[in-house]
């Protein structure tokens, strides 16, 4: 198999670990150290934090710090809970809402009692936030429960995943990186250097080395919480003070932003992680203003083409980019994220529109008729959908494949890429039924960094 290939099958891999990972839950003997100040929450990935001692403070007194300190204006209804900060106002929509977390927990509930009575001393953390019916604060711990703020010293970074990576590369560029996993392969500077020995390989995706990781002095460690590996990694390395950041999964656009912004927190440069959250909701807006008034599609979203492919339920980056694309996942339904499917199955859900992600290379018209041929022949169920009938059948592989697989910042990419798919006629450049390394070639909106 060539390089490329062995890329792309382990962007796959990764895929399949996640999906049939269980997450470690962290020792809850273990302290945790909970950071005090107050979380003003603006919405849309915006929030701040302000430092400020607990002691014996209200909630109604870190207030007002907090806002004296950044200098914003609040104006605060009869029971203390603002109406409007720093300009921002309740409006029919969404309202300023009082949310703590336990002292033993990061999962916050509204608050109902009054600011004034209410002690910071009591809770874990405290925010007020910018919220709608369903809407849940920005997070002030990881997965694993700890706190996410520091003072903005933690300048030397290792990655333990190539979504961690293209994350932390998005906010910072190549700067503190010292370490990432193996697979990390975008940007292409990532892998120059780490050929080079500018940035270490610490090793795989799924069992990092301990030493290797130790060896590069690093300040903070980003992994993912789902990996039994970088968990343990992480316990051994807090015991050397060097300090993690395990994240949750990313299995929407919403969960991408969100890491985002904590690993901007976690490594001290907050702005540049809303100027990236900022620009993907802007990028995502301009991708939807564009195909709005198309017609949805039934859409399979596929990891390879056997008969028992994993597919995409909910609860995925895939299905959520899909949904934004305006088409309509056929498994959308199926609470399981990624998982193996039925062909029977996929053949009476009957997709208009077949998604492919291959580990092997489809960058020529015989290529893609020898994979469609092979399809034929060997998977009939999916031969039988209107989607292979119509030729509606695309396979993504190569930096295509990442884009699509991989739950980061270029999420606007694969949006539009799958937008593309099914709404060729919005769009200047149709994609061709296979797209690999030139996938920028096909995008207007999303050119991304």
């Amino acid at each position: 198999m060539s390089a490329r290939g062995l890329k792309t099958a382990a962007s796959l891999a990764i895929i399949m670990l996640v999906a049939i990972s269980v997450p470690v839950l962290a020792d809850i003997n273990e302290p945790r150290d909970y950071s005090e100040g107050m979380l003003i929450d603006f919405g849309r990935y915006d929030g701040v934090w302000i430092p400020a001692e607990k002691g014996d403070k209200t909630i109604a007194e870190v207030l007002d710090y907090s806002c004296t300190a950044k200098g914003y204006a609040v104006v605060k209804d009869s029971s203390g809970i603002p109406e409007s900060i720093n300009g921002v106002s309740n409006n029919s929509v969404r309202t300023w809402t009082l949310w703590t977390t336990p002292k033993d927990s990061g999962v916050w509930e509204k608050q109902n009692g009054l600011p004034e009575n209410l002690y910071m001393k009591d809770f874990g953390f405290v925010t007020f936030a910018f919220s709608y019916e369903g809407y849940t604060p920005l997070p002030c711990v990881d997965a694993e429960g700890r706190c996410i703020f520091n003072d903005g010293t933690l300048l030397r970074a290792i990655t333990l995943a190539p979504s961690c990576t293209e994350m932390y590369y998005a906010i910072h560029g190549i700067g503190g990186l010292v370490g990432t996993d193996l697979y990390s392969n975008y940007p292409v500077s990532i892998s120059d250097m780490r050929e080079s020995g500018r940035v270490a390989a610490i090793g795989g995706y799924t069992n990092p080395s301990y030493e290797k990781v130790l060896g590069q002095s690093p300040d903070i460690v980003i992994g993912e919480a789902s990996i039994g590996g970088h968990l343990d990694v992480a316990k051994r390395l807090r015991s050397t003070n060097v300090s993690t950041l395990m994240l949750p999964g990313s299995d929407s656009i919403d969960a991408i932003c969100r890491n985002i912004w904590t690993i901007g927190q976690a490594t001290g440069n907050p702005e540049n992680a809303k100027a990236v959250t900022n620009s993907i909701t802007a990028q995502l807006d301009s991708i939807l203003s564009g195909i709005k008034n198309t017609v949805r599609k039934d859409v399979l979203l596929a990891l390879g083409m056997l008969p028992s492919a994993f597919t995409s339920g909910d609860n995925t980056y895939m299905d959520d980019a899909t949904k934004y694309a305006r088409g309509t996942n056929i498994f959308g339904e199926e609470n399981l994220g990624w998982f193996p499917s039925s062909a029977e199955e996929v053949k009476d859900r009957n997709p208009q529109v077949i998604i492919i992600v291959s580990e092997s290379a489809v960058t020529t018209q015989a290529e893609y008729d020898e994979k469609m041929e092979w399809i034929r022949n060997n998977n009939p169920q999916w031969a039988g959908t209107d989607a292979f009938k119509n030729g509606e059948v695309y396979f993504f592989s190569g930096q295509a494949a990442d884009v699509l697989s991989r739950p980061g910042p270029r999420v606007c990419q694969a949006t539009e890429l799958l937008a593309n798919a099914l709404h060729p006629e919005c769009f200047s450049n149709p994609l061709p039924k296979y797209v690999g390394d030139d996938y920028r070639d096909y995008l207007t909106v999303s050119a991304g960094w």
